[in-house]
């Protein structure tokens, strides 16, 4: 199924990055930018204006992900939301569709939650 309107929906994606990182900067080199999920979302639809792979775009959300909730673990966190993170990672591992990363990402931004106020950091 092809997605009708892709407006913002790259955002929980760069939210959560932009927490993770404690940063207002939106960055593709750091991750931090909403059109690399967008990207994924736009080339598993056909709609994409780049030509990158489906599994290389994927690699480069996951890698981004990853090092985004590995960013929230090196911090002072509650211990339930660290083992909750480090579940996220395994369940990103496996993840091959955008639906399953989607489901990663608004988990992320649920159990980060209680550090939003890093958000405008």
């Amino acid at each position: 199924m092809k997605n009708k309107n892709y407006h913002g929906i790259g955002m929980p994606f760069e939210g959560f990055m932009r927490r993770a990182f404690r940063t207002q900067e939106r960055s593709i080199s750091k991750g931090t930018c909403a059109s690399i999920y967008e990207t994924l979302v736009r080339i598993e639809d056909g709609t994409a204006l780049v030509k990158v792979s489906y599994n290389k775009q994927l690699r480069v959300v996951k890698s981004s992900l990853t090092k985004g909730i590995n960013a929230f673990l090196k911090q002072k966190i509650q211990p339930a939301e660290a083992l909750q993170l480090e579940k996220l990672v395994q369940e990103l591992n496996s993840a091959n569709h955008t639906v399953e990363v989607d489901y990663i990402i608004k988990e992320a931004l649920r159990i980060t939650l209680p550090y939003k106020e890093w958000d405008s950091i």
